[in-house]
């Protein structure tokens, strides 16, 4: 994966370090229907970035850096066309 690149799924370790509980009553509350999840094909819980973002706002957690929007790049100053006198 290239440095520009965003993981777009992530575990249930990440879920228990960004709400602060941990792995196990993460992965009660996704068998619970409490949070929302997807399944690998081998049964491992997946939990989407996007939906993960919105889910930790409704219930007033702070969103950690790594679900954060990808900001665009500033504009050099080169890069701005300019003309000669």
């Amino acid at each position: 994966m290239d440095a520009t690149a965003r993981k777009t799924m992530f575990e249930v370790g990440d879920v228990a370090r960004w709400t602060g509980f941990s792995a196990r009553t993460v992965r009660r509350w996704a068998d619970d229907g409490k949070i929302p999840h997807s399944l690998s094909p081998g049964g491992t819980r997946r939990f989407a970035g996007e939906t993960m973002r919105a889910w930790l706002t409704e219930h007033g957690y702070p969103i950690p850096d790594e679900l954060q929007p990808p900001t665009a790049a500033p504009m050099s100053k080169r890069s701005k066309t300019s003309k000669a006198a």
